[in-house]
């Protein structure tokens, strides 16, 4: 089943004085499965948060539709198997972290007993248990983020988005949520990841979709992805400081930085390479596995220009 499910998806805003139309999502279709992690990616301005608001129905939307487990995203019932953390959350700063969570779960109208279990047990989990007496403004922009990201959970939704969640946080901070998101991957959630550290998308997302000007440019699983990527680079010196025309023929591309020669070419031809740069007596400095997710988004904006 698919946890959500965009078809034709389209909004246009009308900006400036003369109210030009600009098409900040055009026809996009996404389908996330249920139970997986899916990033969705692009560089700013691509459309992604415009997206994550058309899907909590934050906004209303020119043409297409859009279905939740089934739903059309608009019923109020399936939106409350939604949680949600916007990539800078806003919280009444006279507040503690208990007392936060407190008032939402009543809007989530959930009993104090359940709101009481709850919020126990995501402070901890996002490591919030021994400042929960605290008011907020005595939090810093990551612990107000781990706070969202527990507020996005005290409902015990099937569908997470997330909006840039480490945004803030130091690297300890960044692994802890990743394992956080991890847990909940293998309980069954749905993760919907909007992230600019391709790393943590990398490490965390079974499939990812980037857009570029509202559109969907690729799309597909991270593995394969990766895999249909996968690239060698080899750092080496020529003897005559020259590029041999016998290896610039096996690699995919190459470059220079000084005397040192970078070439990048599919794994498969690694050892015709190497065999190669040997026989022609290069020095090799250095052999390192390429192809990145941050390479792929990369490479793909590109292709489609700025």
């Amino acid at each position: 089943m698919l946890a959500l499910y965009l078809e034709e998806l389209t909004k246009t805003y009308k900006l400036g004085f003369k109210r030009t139309p600009i098409k900040a999502v055009d026809s996009l279709y996404l389908s996330v499965p249920e139970g997986s992690t899916f990033g969705l990616l692009g560089p700013n301005g691509a459309g992604k948060t415009t997206t994550i608001k058309a899907i909590l129905n934050l906004i209303k939307i020119d043409r297409g539709r859009i279905r939740i487990f089934g739903e059309d995203h608009y019923n109020y019932q399936v939106r409350g198997k939604i949680g949600f953390l916007p990539e800078q959350p806003y919280f009444n700063l006279s507040l503690n972290a208990l007392q936060t969570l407190n008032f939402y779960g009543q809007l989530f109208r959930m009993n104090q007993s359940e709101i009481r279990k709850r919020s126990f047990h995501l402070l901890e989990e996002v490591g919030l248990e021994e400042t929960s007496h605290l008011p907020l403004s005595k939090y810093s922009k990551g612990m107000l983020q781990r706070l969202g990201l527990a507020l996005a959970l005290l409902n015990n939704p099937s569908l997470l988005i997330l909006d840039e969640p480490t945004s803030g946080l130091d690297p300890v901070g960044q692994v802890e949520i990743r394992n956080l998101l991890l847990k909940l991957k293998k309980e069954g959630k749905t993760i919907l990841l909007s992230s600019h550290l391709l790393t943590e998308v990398e490490k965390l997302c079974d499939q990812i979709a980037i857009i570029h000007k509202g559109k969907l440019v690729l799309s597909g699983l991270t593995e394969e992805l990766l895999r249909e990527r996968e690239k060698v680079k080899i750092h080496f010196k020529s003897p005559n400081k020259k590029l041999p025309a016998s290896i610039k023929k096996l690699a995919a591309k190459t470059s220079q930085d000084g005397a040192v020669f970078t070439v990048e070419t599919p794994s498969s031809k690694t050892n015709d390479l190497v065999r190669e740069l040997i026989k022609q007596r290069c020095q090799i400095i250095s052999i390192k596995p390429g192809g990145s997710l941050e390479e792929i988004f990369i490479e793909t904006v590109a292709g489609y220009g700025n």
